[in-house]
């Protein structure tokens, strides 16, 4: 895909957004697990092909579909003990603040080229 995404090796396809006949973007997603600390962390990537960023709101429902996969496999964990946590590096700057204002993450820490990691509790 035509972008800077690189999602981790240990990450699965979640999911795909299919626009007309074309595949317009997709997300990876992993659960990684520290059982020193008994935490359960969820992470996804999202990349959509450039001639459909901010159309027919691909990113967007890529996300939610995201965060729904958070939302139903979190209590498996927490059944066993494991806190859980979302935390998700973003690289796009306008992503930062809709995450924040729309979807109740925090900025864990910033950088100066506007990415941030964020977390999500809820």
């Amino acid at each position: 895909m035509e972008s800077r995404i690189r999602p981790s090796l240990a990450k699965e396809y979640s999911d795909y957004a299919v626009v007309g006949d074309d595949i317009a973007g997709g997300s990876m997603s992993e659960w990684s697990i520290n059982s020193s600390d008994m935490i359960a962390e969820y992470s996804f990537d999202i990349a959509v092909f450039k001639k459909y960023r901010g159309r027919d709101l691909v990113g967007v429902n890529l996300i939610n579909e995201a965060i729904k996969g958070y939302e139903l496999n979190r209590s498996m964990y927490e059944e066993m003990g494991y806190d859980t946590i979302m935390r998700l590096w973003v690289v796009n700057p306008r992503l930062v603040k809709f995450l924040e204002k729309n979807k109740d993450f925090e900025i864990e820490s910033q950088y100066s080229d506007g990415s941030a990691h964020m977390t999500y509790m809820n």
